[in-house]
């Protein structure tokens, strides 16, 4: 089993799934062997990297212990665990469980042959979540604006009281402005705010707003094979890299 890093927010479009499948990318570029995690239920990462699944497998491996699925996707040297519509019923499942909160754990640790692992949660507080930040041994936030400085909040408040009940090993990898816009007043007041609040989670490296990274899930093409020379792939390497020194320092 190789490093596991859940990318969490509380807020929708705030380029976690977005993250979760360059990061994947990239660290693949890379000659890592990668494993993708949706435990959304909403599946973009799954339908993004070219899989159609309605999650009963995945849901069966966390609440029956099952094993867990791995399938191939449009990036070579990227697995995934795909997921869907019937992975919304995961919290109701989990609900009446002794030890919910270490189902995906328990399902990973039997999991072999992977350098890194990500696990793209739900943007909610569920049990998905609480499951996917309990199985981690790292979390990342990007942040899109500033409406999803509230849903960061809320995320590192569920890590510390996860740190203190479930997994005290729960570390953050890093937080880092995504879809920004250096140009505007906007972008630089949520990057100064962010430097103030977090000096030491937030990274330096950060992740341009692109019309091509728009277009790529609709086109099911991670940024690497649509715009392969863009100033977005670039960006998520730098941010790659950033965060691989800081979970192998």
């Amino acid at each position: 089993m190789g490093v596991i890093l859940a990318i969490a927010s509380r807020k929708g479009g705030c380029a976690k799934t977005s993250a979760a499948v360059t990061l994947a990318g990239v660290w693949a570029e890379e000659g890592k062997r990668v494993l993708v995690v949706d435990v959304d239920s909403q599946g973009s990462a799954s339908r993004w990297l070219g899989v159609d699944d309605d999650g009963g497998e995945l849901l069966a491996a966390l609440v029956d212990g099952a094993e867990l699925p791995s399938v191939a996707t449009n990036i070579e040297g990227v697995e995934l665990a795909p997921s869907g519509v019937r992975m919304a019923n995961l919290d109701r499942a989990l609900a009446s469980t002794p030890g919910a909160e270490f189902v995906l754990r328990e399902a990973l640790e039997k999991v072999k042959g992977f350098d890194v692992i990500i696990v793209d949660c739900p943007p909610s507080l569920g049990a998905s979540t609480v499951a996917a930040l309990t199985a981690a041994q790292w979390v990342a936030s990007p942040v899109a604006g500033a409406m999803s400085l509230d849903g960061l909040e809320e995320i590192r408040d569920l890590v510390a009281l996860i740190r203190r009940r479930l997994n005290p090993a729960l570390k953050w990898a890093g937080v880092f402005l995504a879809q920004g816009d250096p140009r505007t007043r906007l972008t630089r007041d949520i990057a100064a705010l962010l430097a103030k609040t977090l000096p030491d989670d937030l990274l330096s490296s950060s992740v341009r707003s692109s019309v091509r990274m728009r277009e790529a899930p609709s086109r099911r093409s991670w940024i690497g094979a649509y715009d392969p020379r863009g100033g977005v792939h670039r960006d998520y390497e730098r941010v790659a890299n950033e965060l691989a020194e800081r979970m192998t320092a």
